[in-house]
């Protein structure tokens, strides 16, 4: 579990690098990335659901206020609230895909929590943004053209 845990410390200065490119490569998906986005997301909509409880436990379990994490992860914390008010906007995301957006990024924000929960809730919440943006390790900001 420590060497988890370390990995994991290790990627703390990019989770708003990663939480920002996933949102700008979400929100310029063609039509038919966008279809198969939502389609992707309602398939995973129980897992999700569960993933997150599983999440909230953990995070719960710790004992600290919410601005623990604002304050430890501004940056990433920033990215995080920008997905969730993208999420609330009309035509952002593709229609219906919206929770699996904001899933996703609460899995990198939340990322050591997410480890502690298990890998299976780390994975079940990324699961449909990795299905079309592919690992995570591949996501940059695409190119302004």
């Amino acid at each position: 579990m420590t060497a988890t845990m370390d990995a994991a410390d290790q990627g703390l200065a990019t989770k708003a690098a990663r939480i920002q490119a996933m949102r700008a490569r979400l929100s310029v998906l063609d039509p038919d990335q966008s279809r198969l986005f939502a389609e992707t997301a309602a398939a995973a909509s129980d897992a999700q659901s569960n993933a997150l409880d599983e999440l909230t436990e953990v995070i719960e379990s710790r004992g600290v206020a919410m601005g623990f994490y604002r304050e430890s992860r501004p940056r990433a914390f920033l990215a995080h609230e920008a997905v969730c008010r993208d999420a609330r906007l009309p035509g952002v995301f593709p229609y219906g895909a919206e929770a699996a957006a904001v899933s996703a990024s609460a899995a990198i924000l939340y990322e050591n929590e997410a480890l502690v929960a298990g890998h299976g809730v780390r994975s079940a919440l990324l699961a449909p943004v990795v299905a079309i943006l592919g690992p995570e390790r591949d996501w940059t900001v695409p190119e302004a053209g």
